[in-house]
């Protein structure tokens, strides 16, 4: 009999602990009435990068370089960033793993203590977001575009075919006759490079020609200059056929990082071939000096004094920017009677 008092006992403490826990859940979720809620602040870096996009892309004719103009080209499309400009740009916003609630009392300053505090960014409302927007910029190029229309002699061939039927003459009998007909079809590729190839050797020819006088048409000293610049321009156009064109354009990302306490080392993103990585540094906090007087009774919030960090950006082992921030998370936390 007392064993069985002894588990009906274990069993009502149990479910009362349960009912206990339900309270204090439901208590803790609910803000009470004619309280303020807040939180503490947090720094988040961000950080806005500059990057240089370099895309490469082969040339149609590249299989037939090695052939027409002696050497090889790359054959495999390739895109590489490098970083052009860092920049770091601190903000502040709410804590969502730090909020409270405060009853502000009904006479004294505490209701304009506790705006202070707002204002001083010491604490935040929930709500109350002091970030910046980011802007991102992307870059593709389509490869069909870039070569597009730059066959120097079209796309189209005509061939002539000669073709034979048979006609009967004057003495009856039947002979074949050669009959010419033409057709327009489709050149091939290496036909279209062979074309090309045989242009970007007489462009050179025909530039050597004018440097050293080797040609029958005068030219005076700006429009030498003019001749040989667009023979130039059209050169660099065809070689591209066979040995692809690289375009740089240029591309922003912003990258948020929240530093956390113990932590130092974080990776900022990545970018192809390029990876970014900060570190956060913060100084250390001198102890604060106790106040002998005795604490006033009444409504107290809590605040964050923020500390100072060295905050780098590098890639790889050199630092892009270096810049000293405050980081609310990694200050103190400390009280204020708003009551006295």
């Amino acid at each position: 009999m007392k064993k069985l008092l002894s588990i009906a006992a274990a069993m009502m403490l149990l479910a009362g602990a349960q009912i206990a826990n339900v309270q204090t859940a439901n208590a803790q979720s609910q803000i009470p009435q004619g309280s303020v809620l807040y939180a503490l602040p947090q720094t988040v870096i961000n950080v806005q990068v500059t990057f240089e996009k370099s895309e490469f892309t082969p040339g149609p004719y590249a299989r037939y370089a090695q052939k027409y103009l002696g050497s090889q080209p790359k054959t495999a499309s390739e895109t590489r960033y490098a970083v052009k400009a860092v920049k770091v740009v601190p903000t502040v916003e709410a804590d969502p793993s730090s909020r409270y609630t405060v009853a502000l009392p009904e006479k004294g300053n505490g209701g304009l203590n506790f705006l202070s505090f707002c204002r001083q960014g010491l604490i935040a409302i929930p709500d109350g977001f002091a970030g910046v927007p980011a802007a991102t910029t992307f870059s593709t190029t389509d490869p069909e575009d870039i070569f597009r229309g730059q066959d120097p002699l079209g796309n189209l061939a005509t061939v002539n075919t000669t073709l034979y039927k048979s006609v009967q003459n004057e003495n009856g009998d039947y002979e074949k006759v050669p009959v010419q007909q033409s057709q327009t079809v489709e050149k091939s590729l290496e036909k279209k490079a062979e074309e090309t190839a045989n242009i970007i050797l007489n462009l050179r020819q025909k530039r050597l020609d004018i440097i050293t006088g080797d040609t029958d048409a005068t030219f005076s000293g700006e429009a030498m200059q003019s001749a040989l610049n667009e023979m130039a321009r059209l050169e660099e156009q065809y070689m591209g056929l066979f040995y692809g064109v690289s375009v740089k354009t240029e591309e922003v990302r912003t990258f948020a990082v929240v530093p956390r306490s113990g932590v130092k080392n974080y990776t900022v993103g990545k970018m192809g071939n390029t990876s970014l990585s900060m570190e956060v540094a913060a100084e250390p906090l001198t102890a604060p000096m106790l106040d002998s007087s005795k604490g006033k009774s009444g409504a107290i919030i809590y605040y964050r004094v923020p500390a100072t960090a060295t905050c780098r950006v590098m890639e790889g082992g050199k630092i892009l920017t270096e810049s000293r921030v405050l980081v609310y998370q990694l200050g103190d936390k400390v009280s204020f009677p708003l009551s006295y």
